[in-house]
């Protein structure tokens, strides 16, 4: 072997060499070059199929894709694969999904379902969602935060109601997480959004006595669902319509790693029917501060003998925003006051409510509710 190399000479070896190297640097080459090329592929059609969706809603004039500020990879998947998907007939064709229903009631678990969500927690201007959800910009919301279904009758009038206090930013992330969301339901809707004016401790209980009130200034909504801004479900398939009442909804939030921290919390994001909430007198006035209503609201479901209901942790999970996220000063006599919870219902909620309000304003994707508390206060 040896002196066969030797009879090549150096410039056969050198060319021989070369062109051994040259094999073992093609093949890797090859490799990465097919890999990429699938990738593009896949790129492409995925920019495709968010062009037809573009396309399918504006003739429509109904948006039905969730917006996100960096329009990642993870946020295309979900809204090119799923909704595209979801909105094709049997045929092949491009369909609303709740058309199958006809001018009858819109199905109860629709074909618009995406299932697990991808949470954008990138904040972006309220502005930019408007201009890509509201109906003055060729969106599906109409003023107020509010839309309905127009190809069938949707099976429940739902308003959400959220309290509220220095956090524009986390509710820029909720609309334009919320309302894709909501539609895809086929849901009957409004977001009420109710801020507390002035400068009294924070009573968040009381905010959602009040839009609970407001709200049915605006119509005969028969589900109410009490929800904090901060709070983003991750499937669409946890129902927002009261299929249950009373209902826990956010039971596995990552902050406590996507598991119950105590087995009789109802907090975070909760439905009440309308009879069921007034037949517990809604929530207590009487906590100012973080801490105590939730408890509270629990023992008034179990005083009145009412099963408190929940989604599976698949359906249930949420994720918190924490950005921008100031907790409340803690009631300091909140433990004093869970000890007299029962008998304190019948006087204590939606019948002893003292506020004043200060505007209600139909901004294009939720209504302001502005109150004032202080006399309940004093």
């Amino acid at each position: 072997m040896n002196g066969r190399m030797a009879q090549l000479g150096k410039p056969a070896l050198f060319m021989l060499l070369t062109f051994v190297l040259g094999i073992m640097f093609l093949i890797p080459l090859l490799h990465y070059t097919a890999q990429f090329s699938q990738k593009r592929k896949l790129e492409i059609r995925r920019f495709d199929l968010m062009s037809n969706t573009q396309i399918l809603f504006s003739n429509k004039k109904q948006h039905d894709f969730s917006y996100t500020s960096a329009f990642n990879n993870s946020t295309i998947n979900q809204l090119a694969e799923g909704l595209v998907q979801s909105h094709r007939g049997q045929n092949g064709t491009i369909a609303n999904g709740s058309i199958a229903a006809g001018n009858g009631s819109c199905p109860k678990n629709g074909s618009n379902l995406v299932g697990p969500l991808y949470v954008d927690q990138l904040v972006p201007k309220m502005q930019d969602v408007e201009k890509l959800m509201s109906i003055e910009f060729n969106g599906w919301v109409s003023k107020g935060g509010s839309w309905k279904p127009t190809e069938c009758q949707a099976r429940v009038k739902m308003a959400l109601i959220i309290p509220f206090r220095n956090r524009s930013e986390q509710l820029s992330i909720f609309v334009r997480h919320m309302h894709p969301m909501l539609k895809r339901q086929n849901l009957d809707y409004r977001i009420f959004v109710v801020e507390q004016a002035g400068d009294t401790p924070f009573n968040r209980a009381m905010l959602f006595n009040i839009g609970y009130k407001e709200a049915l200034k605006f119509d005969q909504y028969e589900c109410f669902i009490f929800h904090d801004v901060d709070l983003i479900p991750e499937d669409d398939r946890n129902e927002y319509s009261c299929p249950t009442s009373p209902r826990h909804l956010s039971v596995a939030v990552d902050k406590f790693r996507y598991r119950l921290p105590y087995e009789a919390i109802f907090g975070g994001a909760g439905s009440f029917t309308r009879e069921h909430f007034e037949l517990i007198n809604g929530f207590s006035n009487i906590f100012w501060g973080w801490g105590g209503e939730d408890d509270d609201l629990y023992r008034r479901i179990i005083a009145k003998g009412l099963k408190l209901t929940r989604p599976s942790r698949q359906l249930g999970r949420y994720k918190m925003v924490r950005i921008f996220h100031q907790s409340a000063r803690p009631d300091p006599k909140r433990s004093e006051k869970l000890r007299d919870s029962g008998n304190r219902m019948a006087h204590d909620g939606l019948n002893s409510l003292k506020y004043s309000i200060e505007n209600v304003t139909e901004h294009r994707l939720y209504t302001l509710v502005k109150a004032d508390v202080k006399e309940a206060l004093g």
